[in-house]
């Protein structure tokens, strides 16, 4: 007998379907669906689907993404840097942390230096330009950060392909810095 589902129940543990057990990886980091036979010699060899490392490079980049906003945020004391509204006048604002340059940029991408708390509002303004926005917040960072290490960002390479060890030891940086003792 089939049970019925109804929208916006759950069913009970017993009626659950059981999780699947992980499939097993080869050495290179591949799931292991099935097998090929080799004609000549019969050999068994594994059949690969996916790579794990893609996955998990996404998830490190994700990890690395909210370290690096939340370094931006201690450093600039939840409050936005352009109308220096902050979370403790208004507790409903909405912080954004913006890049000054471009995401593309990707060896700057994860830089605290490239980051700035901005409230909902300012972001827009920023976005669209209006009011020169872009412009006061290029020049807010470049007090904030010195005219050598703005020089130094806009010198770097677009390119830029990061590893797991680099992204783990960028967490590990962003997630010292601004620490309160």
């Amino acid at each position: 007998m089939r049970p019925s589902v109804t929208r916006g129940r759950r069913l009970s543990r017993e009626l659950r379907t059981p999780r699947p057990t992980p499939r097993p990886l080869d050495r290179r980091g591949y799931y292991i669906t099935g097998f090929l036979c080799d004609v000549g010699d019969y050999q068994l060899r594994p059949m690969r689907q996916k790579k794990l490392a893609h996955t998990t490079l996404a998830k490190l980049k994700r990890q690395c993404e909210s370290a690096w906003k939340a370094a931006c945020l201690r450093r600039d004391k939840q409050a936005c840097q352009l109308c220096h509204t902050s979370k403790r006048e208004f507790p409903n604002l909405v912080l954004q942390v913006d890049h000054c340059f471009s995401r593309r940029m990707q060896e700057i991408h994860y830089d605290h230096r490239n980051g700035t708390t901005l409230c909902k509002g300012c972001h827009t303004r920023k976005t669209f330009n209006v009011g020169g926005a872009d412009y006061a917040l290029y020049k807010l960072v470049e007090r904030r950060e010195g005219e050598a290490v703005m020089m130094e960002m806009q010198g770097k390479n677009k390119v830029k392909k990061w590893t797991a060890l680099e992204l783990e030891n960028q967490m590990f940086h962003l997630d010292s810095l601004f620490q309160i003792p």
